[in-house]
């Protein structure tokens, strides 16, 4: 006679299983909070880098027409979408008109100007609409022919934008700035 044979089971437990769900429900508490944040830091970079290049493509614009130019803020919506800028040039008809469509930046983020610069204004402020809304920006980052940019008031301090998450100050938030020199118009990020 043969002995009986035993046969040992190839499932898993339930403590086993319970085991490997507690692991994986450990993970998720760790690992989404993070994830988030990490989001919302790519948020803000790419916020930052966009107003960088929008201001990099006001100078350019200054340069090769041969034109005045400015970065504008619009009014921020209370639709809770976030803020939005655009260029605006002052063309050989002495109008201002806007140079680029609005860049919708994330609803996530907040912009600062420290040294908002006045635009010059020969026959008028600025009229420009956004979203079917008229307003007339006073000041954003100006860029003359040459490629320079004005000095502030009376003061020489350069603009500085700072863009950081919602319902932050500046002085705690993840921020990214963006420091322009007056005599080249050229920027230097900070991102902390």
């Amino acid at each position: 006679m043969h002995p009986p044979l035993c046969r040992k089971s190839v499932a898993f437990s339930l403590v086993e299983l319970l085991i490997v769900v507690a692991m994986i429900g450990i993970l998720a508490v760790v690992s989404v909070p993070a994830a988030l944040s990490g989001i919302r830091g790519m948020r803000l970079t790419t916020a930052g880098n966009q107003l960088a290049d929008l201001s990099a493509l006001a100078r350019q614009t200054a340069l090769s027409k041969n034109v005045i130019t400015a970065v504008v803020f619009a009014p921020t919506p209370t639709d809770g979408s976030g803020p939005s800028a655009g260029v605006i040039e002052f063309g050989p008809d002495r109008q201002w008109r806007l140079a680029t469509q609005w860049l919708q930046l994330p609803d996530s983020v907040e912009i600062t100007n420290s040294a908002e610069q006045d635009i010059p204004a020969p026959t008028g402020a600025p009229t420009l609409t956004y979203r079917g809304k008229t307003f007339s920006p006073t000041g954003g980052l100006v860029f003359y022919p040459t490629g320079k940019m004005p000095p502030v008031g009376t003061s020489t301090d350069a603009p500085k934008l700072t863009v950081f998450q919602k319902g932050q100050s500046t002085a705690t938030a993840n921020k990214y700035e963006i420091a322009f020199s007056l005599d080249t118009s050229s920027h230097r990020i900070t991102r902390n």
